[in-house]
């Protein structure tokens, strides 16, 4: 963030042009630059200081939603993680968040958390066992995609293939 307050300055050095307009720009710039300065210490002023670690560090969005998922004890999170954040962040420990949902599927379809919505899981995530009991591959899940609004593909999941020009 420091980086994109100091290259305009660093871009107004080499612009060759009317040195009133430069002078404007330049105005410009600091003006930008401390109202920057002044909304970053009034945001830091008004959080809960101990927050303030989480805005910096080494990590990625992928990296950090699998130590989270890695660490954290709650099954609550470990299902947002898996079913409700982007699948392609939580790639590399595919298997380790397979071999979770197996040992604790069971518990959640007993206990039936608030949380918990089967429909969210996807088909390879199942147990087969557990597949075949939701209705196997043609298994309806809460999803609508885009050609059933539209019309170009039926509700019926039987009907796999659906001509969109009438045969001539």
């Amino acid at each position: 963030m420091a980086w994109a307050q100091v290259f305009p300055f660093v871009a107004l050095q080499l612009y060759d042009g009317d040195a009133e307009m430069k002078g404007s720009i330049m105005l410009f710039f600091i003006c930008s630059s401390l109202v920057w300065v002044l909304l970053n210490v009034s945001f830091f002023c008004t959080i809960d200081l101990s927050f303030a670690s989480t805005f910096y560090g080494p990590l990625i969005a992928s990296q950090e939603l699998c130590l989270n998922f890695q660490e954290t004890k709650y099954h609550y999170d470990k299902f947002l993680i898996m079913f409700k954040l982007n699948k392609q962040f939580t790639k590399p420990i595919e298997n380790e968040m397979r071999e979770w949902l197996t040992a604790n599927i069971e518990q959640f379809i007993t206990d039936k958390p608030d949380w918990f919505n089967i429909e969210l899981v996807p088909d390879e995530y199942l147990p087969r066992d557990l597949f075949e009991a939701e209705g196997g591959a043609r298994r309806r899940r809460s999803v609508v995609s885009v050609r059933e609004m539209v019309g170009l593909e039926s509700n019926d999941r039987q009907q796999q293939s659906v001509s969109v020009h009438p045969k001539q």
